[in-house]
């Protein structure tokens, strides 16, 4: 039985996805990290994901569940991988949808190809897990939006370059 080290904390899939960013760039061997270490958190981000897919929390910071989910760990990981040394980029975590923002004009056709939206009011990416158009119950400022669902910010670092 394995002791769950990097992810003790997660009552939702939002937290899951949150941790799972802030680890990837602290243990990422690219990153200076051990990649024993980094193997033993993508076993634990994948198990504590499975666990906690259908669990969200709503506005107030309570947890509920949803409907079931079709995402896989290997989806986000991929997404978070991918962006994660965008220079000057902000991922900004925002209920369980990824938004971008700052200088992300060099990397549009990436995050296109990646499956990221842009919202020209918000000024800003977007990144659902759904390939499927998202449906817009109402228009939403971001301010409005990091209030309903709570937000976590993290700036992208460049990525070092071996010689």
């Amino acid at each position: 039985m394995s002791m769950n080290k990097y992810f003790t904390n997660c009552a939702t899939i939002e937290d899951v996805k949150f941790t799972f960013k802030v680890l990837a760039k602290q243990l990422h061997p690219d990153c200076g990290g051990n990649d024993e270490q980094f193997k033993l958190m993508m076993n634990e981000y994948q198990a504590s994901f499975e666990r906690l897919k259908n669990v969200h929390a709503d506005s107030e910071g309570r947890t509920y569940k949803t409907k079931e989910t079709s995402e896989t760990p290997e989806q986000y990981a991929d997404v978070i991988s991918k962006i994660i040394f965008f220079d000057g980029v902000v991922i900004e975590i925002i209920g369980s949808w990824i938004w971008l923002s700052g200088g992300t004009f060099p990397y549009r056709e990436q995050l296109k190809e990646i499956g990221f939206r842009y919202s020209g009011s918000k000024k800003a990416w977007y990144y659902t897990g759904k390939a499927e158009k998202a449906f817009h119950r109402g228009r939403y400022s971001m301010n409005k939006l990091r209030e309903k669902w709570g937000s976590e910010t993290i700036k992208t670092e460049k990525q070092l370059q071996l010689a």
